[in-house]
């Protein structure tokens, strides 16, 4: 059991390390700033090897809407809105929360 742990452990270090996600960002820069909801795309898509393009399609005080694409294919586009209050940093989690579930990656 040792000497197959033993290259177990061998095996993982000699794979290449995983390549990030490429994300490009378009699209509305208002409310909550499209940098941030950038950041946040490239924390929730990280371990996609697609290069991948983030639309903004509406960042204003009750309305946060973007939808992600790749060569050859595009997600839904995902809404957050708040007919109440304007949006928080809690919206930019719902928002990736929604385009990560709604989204088949190739």
């Amino acid at each position: 059991m040792r000497k197959t742990f033993s290259a177990l452990i061998c095996l993982l270090s000699l794979a290449p390390p995983a390549v990030a996600a490429e994300i490009r960002c378009t699209g509305a820069n208002g409310h909550l700033g499209r940098e941030r909801i950038c950041a946040a795309a490239g924390e929730t898509f990280r371990s996609s090897s697609a290069s991948l393009t983030l639309e903004v399609m509406s960042d204003e005080p009750h309305r946060l809407s973007a939808r992600i694409g790749w060569s050859g294919g595009q997600g839904p586009r995902v809404d957050v809105t708040s007919p109440d209050k304007p949006l928080d940093g809690r919206a930019v989690s719902r928002l990736m929360q929604g385009l990560r579930g709604s989204t088949d990656l190739p």
